[in-house]
């Protein structure tokens, strides 16, 4: 092997936000996963764990100097992915876990919670919304020329509307003004939202690994990771709560057969445990729909039949109640809500 190939596969371009090692447990019997599209009225179509979750230069941060991207984020995250498979056959086996075992654990699900694009785009939401405020507080008028063509914007989009005041957060309001946000910002940020799970992370003194001992398998999707306040009605809990949460759930499917399931009341210690209700299956199902971003995986057809008529929302930033700065993440609170979509972007050595 040539150095030139060495260097073209240490800067792959190519890269997964959730994991082609932890995809590969949802494949049986060698046959295409199924893949779910919230966005596209539950469109059902095959994949494989290689051109699933996966976005082209998706951890790459730019080197201005150099006029490059540099791809180091994802060679770091999948040297630390190719231990999953053997911690999973650990699992499966029902092995009782080391300390050093359930702390790499732990380690994998926090980076399949902050990595995705539910995580980062909720980042730069936030971002983006600290500008529009930003832009409230100055309250300047734009020049003559931005107003006048603000009115006839305005005018295609709404023509019977109420005269509406030409600030600059109306312009982004009214989508006049598109307000990007670099997509390295919520990069650089992603430490600190792992930190902000720690808290709450540390709180769980009981692992519990659910096995399925049904016929219908688990699903799992672009956002793994999920727990939630636990009310009466689902819907109506907080997604994603903060450290001092009352109450509160959490599940990462690993395989179609076994998933992590905590709950902060329930006094039970065992490690692991078998499941012999579909109805059990099927919450569980549910609320891993529910979180999905877009994407919705399973192992079979059969196991996203019953979701084709699942609402798309998902877990999105309530932008009042939460505040991120450039630098700082200061408090992100969550609901449901239709998913974000983030305009593109590129960098100047790019166009």
């Amino acid at each position: 092997m040539s150095y030139c190939d060495l260097e073209l596969m240490t800067k792959p371009k190519r890269h997964h936000y959730v994991h082609e090692s932890y995809l590969d447990q949802f494949v049986v019997g060698g046959q295409p996963l199924r893949v779910l599209d919230k966005w596209e009225n539950g469109r059902i179509f095959p994949g494989t764990p290689k051109n699933i979750c996966v976005e082209a230069q998706y951890f790459a941060q730019p080197i201005h100097s150099e006029k490059r991207m540099d791809a180091k984020l994802e060679t770091y995250f999948s040297s630390v992915e190719s231990r999953w498979p053997f911690l999973v056959s650990q699992i499966e086996e029902c092995k009782v876990l080391s300390d050093e075992s359930y702390g790499f654990f732990i380690e994998c699900l926090a980076m399949l919670r902050t990595r995705v694009p539910n995580a980062r785009k909720a980042l730069e939401a936030c971002l983006r919304y600290s500008v529009r405020q930003t832009a409230d507080e100055l309250n300047d008028i734009p020049p003559v020329e931005i107003v006048e063509a603000f009115k006839k914007h305005l005018h295609k989009k709404f023509p019977l509307s109420e005269p509406v005041e030409p600030t600059l957060a109306n312009l982004i309001d009214f989508g006049f003004i598109k307000v990007g946000i670099d997509p390295h910002r919520s990069l650089v940020l992603l430490p600190q939202l792992a930190l902000k799970l720690g808290p709450l992370l540390g709180s769980m003194k009981c692992r519990s690994f659910l096995h399925n001992k049904t016929d219908q398998n688990f699903i799992t999707s672009d956002n793994p990771v999920i727990f939630y306040e636990k009310t009466a009605n689902t819907q109506q809990s907080s997604p994603y709560p903060q450290e001092d949460a009352e109450h509160f759930c959490l599940i990462f499917p690993i395989t179609p057969k076994v998933t992590f399931y905590y709950d902060s009341k329930e006094m039970k210690r065992i490690q692991h445990r078998p499941i012999f209700s579909i109805k059990t299956v099927h919450k569980i199902n549910s609320m891993i729909a529910l979180f999905a971003d877009r994407f919705i995986v399973g192992s079979t057809q059969n196991s996203l039949e019953n979701l084709k008529g699942i609402e798309n929302i998902c877990p999105v930033p309530d932008l009042e109640k939460s505040e991120v700065l450039p630098v700082r993440i200061l408090r992100i609170v969550y609901k449901y809500g239709e998913p974000i979509k983030m305009d593109g972007w590129k960098y100047d050595f790019q166009k």
